[in-house]
């Protein structure tokens, strides 16, 4: 990855950082950004460096945020990442469909969060048309 890329991913992972460890509104995330770094790169490996820096954060995982608050965010991470693998132009429809590629969560969530299935949208979760 060039330095500049590396800089650009650094800067999106701090700005999910904070806004997470803030409990900030879904809205607020830069899921464009996340969107076009997803577009752009071919490995999961940036989807596990939010996980660490968001519901893995050791503050998280020492008092975890809302059950409800996490299942939105994790809902909105799931939903971005459908999209792109699935259709880069596609409008979340509720469903991905029940697919996920394997090694997605990379065994990330299992210890302290819900399993996928649990990560059910919610009308409460869902973002303004």
């Amino acid at each position: 990855m060039a330095p500049e890329e590396d800089a650009g991913t650094e800067l999106l992972l701090q700005s999910f950082e904070r806004r997470f460890l803030a409990a900030r509104a879904l809205r607020s995330f830069p899921w464009q950004s996340l969107e076009a770094k997803l577009r752009d790169s071919s490995d999961s490996e940036l989807l596990r460096d939010i996980l660490q820096k968001t519901v893995k954060h050791p503050v998280c995982v020492k008092h975890p945020p809302s059950v409800k608050y996490a299942r939105c965010f994790l809902s909105e991470l799931i939903k971005k990442m459908c999209c792109i693998v699935q259709k880069p132009s596609c409008r979340w429809s509720g469903s991905c469909g029940g697919w996920l590629p394997a090694g997605s969560t990379s065994g990330l969530l299992r210890s302290t969060w819900p399993s996928l299935s649990a990560t059910r949208r919610h009308a409460s979760c869902s973002p303004p048309n």
